[in-house]
């Protein structure tokens, strides 16, 4: 990504990939690697009642998905697409936009894989716990991935975890939150044959990164000590950040908005908001003057 100016869009099914916005929004003012650049969180949710993990068939999910992407296309331009968003990455590849466009596209799956893999690599005495959404559990996409690496299925447990990405938006530091992180840590460790291996958290939503230290506290409290949290978040923004030149321009300017087809909560605002200031006051003042945009896609 060397251009002096880009066109960046950021896609989640809900607000967790914002962070990841937020984060290169921050080290593109930091560091001013281009002379401009305009970055667009796309909203990739269809209805505010029904999302991609409650939709009937996974053809649904893909059909909806494809739309979104060709509307990225249409109405921005982008120069680059990031799916922040572990849902809309194990579809992707099966949409007519990933089969005939030419879009540089990138998707969060490829850097879970990379940063599990390097942590089961470094320690054969270790197993690896997937959190995900109802989607990104049943496409079984990180599973498949390890084991075609060479990992045994024996140290790969998937936990699929409804409406936990849901809690998280309102508030990640809530009691609905907590309550849902122990309940499904708490199916997965019964799970666990090998008491002495290391357990790696895998945060396989981009939600859940706003939560990692709900995370950290339940399993503590829960007994567990051995284990280590994995959120791809940051692995996908490292890589974004070694992918810009080294130089320093004389002078930047940053533009950031957020679209989306259905309405956010005032509660949903203030708290990822709230979470992302210190990060990026600008993308925090984005998302609160949001862009509704009823035929978005």
């Amino acid at each position: 990504m060397n251009e002096q100016k880009l066109k960046l869009i950021f896609t989640d099914s809900g607000l967790g990939g914002i962070s990841i916005m937020a984060e290169v929004a921050n080290y593109l003012t930091k560091k001013k690697p281009i002379q401009s650049a305009e970055l667009i969180f796309f909203n990739s949710t269809p209805d505010k009642n029904i999302g991609y993990n409650k939709m009937k068939s996974d053809e649904e999910k893909i059909n909806v998905f494809n739309s979104a992407l060709y509307s990225m296309k249409k109405k921005f331009n982008p120069d680059h697409i990031f799916i922040a968003c572990n849902t809309l990455s194990v579809i992707y590849e099966k949409t007519k936009f990933a089969m005939n466009e030419s879009v540089p596209v990138w998707n969060i799956v490829d850097f879970g894989l990379i940063s599990i893999i390097e942590k089961l690599s470094i320690n054969d005495n270790s197993i690896v716990i997937i959190l995900g959404t109802p989607t990104t559990i049943k496409s079984n996409t990180y599973k498949i991935k390890l084991i075609e690496k060479g990992f045994d299925e024996k140290r790969i447990i998937n936990q699929s975890c409804p409406d936990l990405e849901s809690e998280i938006q309102k508030n990640p530091e809530s009691s609905e939150t907590q309550n849902l992180i122990y309940k499904y840590l708490n199916e997965t460790l019964q799970q666990i044959k090998n008491e002495d291996a290391k357990i790696f958290i895998a945060l396989c939503c981009t939600h859940y990164g706003f939560s990692e230290k709900v995370f950290d506290f339940v399993l503590k409290d829960m007994g567990i000590n051995n284990f280590e949290i994995i959120n791809p978040n940051k692995k996908m923004v490292e890589k974004i950040k070694s992918n810009f030149s080294r130089k320093t321009s004389d002078e930047f300017q940053l533009k950031c908005k957020v679209v989306s087809k259905v309405f956010f909560y005032e509660e949903e605002l203030n708290s990822i908001s709230k979470q992302i200031e210190n990060i990026s006051p600008l993308v925090a003042e984005s998302l609160r003057k949001y862009e509704l945009i009823e035929d978005l896609f």
